[in-house]
């Protein structure tokens, strides 16, 4: 028996959300995204000796998270001050599920579609 996944296989589905620039404000989303189950990771974004060296802005840390958490975070973290949220619109997933139940809501069927279609 073999498996599915080979070595080169990757998956990652994680992506940037938000970057935050204090400490307070870090300490509020990660409580925000505790209580409600979501899991995250924070690191420290990476910038050149010279930026650091000449600007006045703290350092910046930016939290990922899982892709299908993103709505449900937005919502969350939607206008705290500080937080500036960087991820895009996820794109829906596709699922035979989905496509079934839009086709029954326009009113068609798709077992039958093909069938009409051949005897017009």
């Amino acid at each position: 028996m073999s498996s599915i996944l080979r070595d080169d296989s990757y998956f990652n589905n994680e992506t940037d959300f938000c970057k935050i620039f204090s400490d307070s404000v870090l300490q509020v989303v990660e409580d925000i995204l505790l209580e409600n189950r979501i899991s995250y990771f924070i690191k420290e974004q990476d910038s050149s000796i010279l930026a650091r060296l000449f600007s006045n802005s703290k350092e910046c840390r930016i939290v990922r998270i899982n892709t299908r958490d993103i709505r449900r975070a937005v919502d969350l973290i939607y206008g705290i001050r500080g937080a500036e949220i960087i991820c895009d619109e996820p794109k829906e997933d596709w699922s035979p599920k989905r496509k079934l139940l839009r086709l029954q809501q326009a009113g068609t069927d798709e077992r039958y579609y093909g069938y009409e279609r051949q005897a017009l």
